[in-house]
């Protein structure tokens, strides 16, 4: 318990400490708006979980770094979370969005120096990688959803529990794309996170799905604009 405290002072302390720096200093250096995603942040604290799995002597398997099945099916199922999020979660989500009067198009008007811009592609391309496909999946389903799970007594609801707040710390996390998508986000959080459990606990084909994702999404910004 103790150490837990500890990892979650330090990682909120990077959060708040790196915050102004990103948005006040950074953005406006770079031309950008004082407002958006700041992967920064996300590899700051994904360095440290990094850290506190190398100090504490755990196995990497533990942060889901590992095959329960050959390596060939990884790209295979992370195309099936693809195609599932597209055609059923999205579905879904937009759903609940017109149920609770909710913008069904995401804020993503952050984006807009990608329009047309293959220097600013060529750097967010490996970025979403970086920070979407490896640092969050690696900060949220591999290490958040494990630690909120054993803070949990009841072992029969702590996965459950756990699956649910992570997916709505990372539905908070984006928080700068409107209500829209942090709805929409947590719901990719949530059915992330039980996907996690239905790959044996192996974040791989969550990974190659979520860059994926995120890179056709730059992609799209680079094509038609946010």
């Amino acid at each position: 318990m103790k150490r837990l405290i500890r990892e979650l002072v330090i990682i909120t302390f990077i959060i708040v400490a790196s915050t102004p720096l990103i948005f006040d200093v950074i953005y406006p250096l770079l031309g950008l708006p004082n407002y958006g995603p700041a992967p920064l942040r996300t590899i700051l604290v994904w360095l440290a979980v990094l850290f506190f799995v190398w100090r504490s002597n755990q196995s990497w398997s533990t942060m889901g770094m590992w095959l329960p099945f050959r390596w060939f099916w990884i790209i295979p199922f992370a195309f099936l979370v693809m195609l599932l999020k597209q055609y059923v979660m999205q579905p879904l989500t937009d759903f609940m969005k017109v149920g609770l009067d909710l913008p069904l198009k995401n804020d993503y008007s952050f984006f807009a120096h990608l329009e047309g811009n293959q220097m600013a592609l060529a750097i967010w391309i490996p970025v979403v990688w970086l920070a979407g496909g490896f640092a969050e999946e690696m900060v949220f389903r591999g290490y958040l959803l494990k630690r909120i799970s054993d803070l949990i007594e009841n072992k029969k609801i702590a996965d459950i529990v756990a699956v649910v707040v992570q997916a709505v710390l990372f539905g908070a996390a984006h928080f700068y794309s409107n209500m829209g998508g942090v709805l929409g986000t947590a719901m990719m959080g949530l059915f992330f996170g039980i996907l996690f459990f239905v790959f044996r606990k192996s974040l791989w084909p969550l990974i190659i799905a979520h860059g994926a994702w995120d890179t056709i999404g730059m992609i799209h910004f680079y094509n038609n604009g946010a």
